[in-house]
């Protein structure tokens, strides 16, 4: 018998060795860049409906983006992910860094109290360009309950706001 050669047919050895890498260079994600973050729930599940799943989350997300020199300028918990619209405070800020912490200390104490994973593998990213509008991303993730036909203003939407701006965030 000859030698064994790879065909297409063939399955792969592993995953990894044929996953592609959906980020960036990593010196794009340090800095001080503005990012739109889009996290999603493990299989869309509905998880931010109640007001104290949200308040807990946003203490969190509070706690990792101090602790990782990150101002959250515009956030909007949707039943099933969560929009982010995140700046880096300094040539340090290291987005990876802060999503997963904040994705790992939120998916531990949900896989405590419920059993189940919460979050998807990875996330969704956006570094804004300089010729982006910043109020049109703001407006665009504070709309998002609208859209959906959840409220009849942007508002009036309980899980979604700013970090930095407070209620100010909705006159943008």
């Amino acid at each position: 018998m000859g030698k064994h050669t790879t065909t297409s047919c063939d399955p792969p050895k592993s995953l990894s060795e044929h996953r592609r890498n959906n980020r960036l260079s990593l010196d794009l994600y340090l800095g001080r860049r503005i990012y739109f973050i889009t996290i999603n729930t493990a299989g869309k599940n509905p998880v931010f409906i109640a007001d104290a799943v949200v308040s807990h989350h946003l203490k969190i997300l509070s706690s990792a983006s101090s602790a990782h020199c990150f101002d959250v300028i515009a956030y909007c918990y949707m039943p099933d992910h969560v929009h982010l619209l995140i700046a880096g405070r300094k040539q340090a800020s290291d987005l990876i860094a802060f999503i997963k912490a904040y994705k790992q200390t939120t998916g531990y104490r949900f896989k405590q109290a419920v059993g189940d994973v919460l979050w998807q593998k990875s996330y969704y990213d956006h570094i804004l360009r300089k010729d982006e509008d910043v109020r049109e991303v703001v407006r665009y993730i504070l709309a998002n309950p609208l859209r959906k036909g959840m409220v009849e203003r942007p508002a009036a939407y309980p899980y979604a706001g700013s970090l930095v701006y407070g209620p100010d965030i909705f006159q943008i």
